[in-house]
């Protein structure tokens, strides 16, 4: 999952700063393949989700959990690091240097999957707002609570855990949206510039 998500983050620089209006070359080479490697790491991340879920359930102290999250950190450092890069890049009020809602849309949805894939192992509060999860992470909720047995607190966990899913869920579904909108433009403009170069034959 993280050097899937590595490649998506690449991507999602480079659409960042692509000059120019949306084109044919540039879904082909570079939004399919951001689509395809990104459906893979929700998929993952699904299953990563699950296993969090059940660290949750059979560990009797708040440190167990902990443990486990914290062996994940170290695989996803890379990735938080260019997360936080992309995220400076991505203010709320950052227009692209082209007119496209699509392509903005599905921009940011990748990006929100990326900021609730690093929100697993993230301890402060990730910029998820827009897609519905604010409050501190379970990292952090974690470590605040470090003393106290996760038995009293399970549920509490569970559900800022299934929170942070759902924020993943519904960044994925906002970049499917755009992913959708601009396959079907760059379709209808081939299907118009076949049509018209049969026409001048």
């Amino acid at each position: 999952m993280i050097q899937a998500a590595l490649q998506v983050a690449d991507g999602l620089s480079t659409l960042l700063h692509w000059p120019g209006e949306p084109t044919e070359a540039m879904f082909t080479d570079l939004i399919d393949p951001m689509y395809r490697d990104a459906e893979s790491v929700v998929y993952d991340y699904s299953s990563l989700h699950l296993d969090l879920i059940m660290e949750i359930y059979t560990n009797t102290e708040a440190a167990g959990i902990l443990h486990w999250l914290e062996e994940q950190r170290i695989d996803f450092l890379p990735l938080c690091v260019k997360v936080r890069e992309l995220t400076a890049q991505s203010t709320p009020d950052y227009r692209m240097s082209y007119e496209s809602e699509a392509v903005d849309k599905f921009q940011q949805g990748v990006l929100g999957v990326l900021q609730g894939n690093v929100s697993l192992v993230e301890g402060q509060k990730v910029p998820l707002e827009r897609y519905g999860y604010q409050g501190p992470t379970l990292l952090h909720e974690l470590y605040s609570q470090l003393q106290s047995p996760s038995s009293v607190n399970r549920s509490l966990y569970v559900e800022i855990a299934k929170k942070q899913f759902q924020a993943i869920e519904r960044a994925w579904e906002h970049a499917v949206e755009g992913y959708s909108a601009l396959k079907y433009t760059i379709q209808a403009a081939r299907r118009y510039e076949t049509r018209a170069a049969l026409l001048l034959a």
